[in-house]
């Protein structure tokens, strides 16, 4: 009796850990359709962050020659 109930809790925990995952890997799944669908709004924003410390630090480096 002790053994079915171990390959029963076993069974269990194995299906819990698959619906765990399947869940997870559902919403990592739908992040990246937003992603895509947001691409170029999130690309602006990067290129103006990166075009604000380039230009921050290529004005800091003039001042101090």
């Amino acid at each position: 009796m002790f053994e079915t109930n171990e390959h029963f809790i076993r069974a269990l925990s194995g299906i819990t850990y698959y619906i765990s995952g399947g869940l997870i890997l559902g919403n990592l799944v739908n992040f990246v359709t937003v992603l895509d669908t947001h691409a170029g709004a999130i690309g602006s924003i990067l290129g103006v962050l990166t075009f604000a410390t380039n230009f921050y630090f290529h004005r800091k480096r003039v001042k101090v020659k």
